[in-house]
């Protein structure tokens, strides 16, 4: 560990403290500040509420003086004694009370404008904080040996080439299974911690978009973490169907049509699975894979390789890279300083 990496952590910590502290004290006065304003607006209910019952007796005591005539009934009225009028609220006072709840009004939202101040201001220093004081994991993904043909290849093209929309979109799909560069770069490769993952880690707020584009899934594969939102895509001017498919029990199956251009179609999914299928059944060559990830320490090797784990303290930790057909390979790995570098290779599986 570097020398500034524990000032920067003392300093991140301090930050924290005093932000939890400031927002303790705003929300205390702002809750004092709340019981005032309600209670003057019940003193201000209750005396308009007076006016009412006096304007009231007031009213009917000068219908029973105005009646000429001595009706049993008003006999009886006037042989009970009429309750002295309650005295009104003085106008002075009235308004002296609204502008105390006005102002009362005023006073909370600037102290909820100062609350939420100090809470973002706060975040925004402790998120720097942390995000200087993490560290990450970078490597590259190669693959040995020669990647077999994609599984009905031939067919697919046939299809998507036969479509109307499709056709005039694409020359047909490629191996899109090992996406492996000039020099054995292997993309679609799923890169995560499967030990010593930092405790308590956040769900991650960014959503991940998963496309429909030129009649294909893109990315063929991606991942998310458990209760991330997946957002389904449809880019073509044509209708597509998400046929979500998933084998482990609480993640939900589910069987939507999309029309061109539609809405985002939303997923959830709560429990940990590799390799969830996505296919439509309107092109049957699409299919796209998720893995959902328990944290968001992971990433996807891009086209050439390269992949980075964010957002990682100093220390060690057991990294896998995984493949939907090339295996799995996992190795140790110590961030030191805020960074560590591993590289893995994979082995091209026989055709079968």
């Amino acid at each position: 560990m570097t020398p500034q990496r524990p000032v920067i952590i003392w300093i991140s910590g301090v930050v924290l403290v005093a932000s939890v502290a400031l927002t303790s004290w705003f929300w205390v006065r702002s809750q004092a500040e709340t019981a005032q304003r309600l209670e003057l607006e019940r003193r201000l209910a209750v005396e308009g509420q007076q006016r009412i019952e006096a304007e009231l007796e007031l009213s009917r005591a000068g219908r029973l003086s105005s009646s000429g005539a001595m009706t049993p009934a008003n006999q009886v009225r006037r042989s009970l004694p009429l309750s002295p009028p309650k005295p009104l609220p003085d106008a002075e006072a009235t308004s002296s009370f609204r502008r105390s709840v006005s102002g009362s009004n005023v006073d909370s939202n600037r102290t909820d404008m100062k609350l939420n101040s100090i809470v973002a201001t706060g975040a925004a220093w402790a998120g720097i904080a942390i995000a200087a004081s993490a560290g990450e994991i970078t490597g590259k993904i190669t693959l040995a040996g020669t990647p077999p043909p994609e599984p009905q290849l031939e067919a697919k093209t046939q299809m998507l080439q036969a479509d109307l929309y499709c056709g005039k979109q694409s020359q047909g799909p490629k191996n899109r299974v090992f996406q492996v560069g000039a020099g054995g770069e292997l993309g679609q490769v799923v890169v995560r911690l499967v030990e010593g993952m930092p405790a308590n880690a956040p769900v991650s707020s960014e959503p991940v978009v998963l496309d429909q584009k030129n009649c294909e899934y893109v990315p063929y594969v991606t991942a998310v973490q458990t209760g991330q939102k997946l957002l389904v895509r449809n880019s073509d001017e044509a209708l597509h169907n998400v046929n979500v498919a998933p084998k482990i029990d609480g993640n939900k199956a589910s069987n939507k049509a999309q029309m061109a251009k539609a809405a985002d179609i939303e997923y959830n999914f709560p429990n940990a699975e590799d390799f969830l299928p996505l296919k439509c059944d309107v092109h049957r060559w699409m299919f796209a894979y998720v893995i959902v990830q328990p944290h968001p320490f992971f990433a996807v090797s891009g086209a050439d390789g390269s992949f980075t784990i964010k957002n990682l303290p100093d220390g060690k930790y057991k990294v896998e890279a995984i493949h939907r057909r090339g295996g799995k390979v996992v190795k140790d790995v110590e961030v030191k300083g805020g960074k560590a570098q591993v590289n893995f290779e994979l082995t091209a599986p026989a055709p079968k």
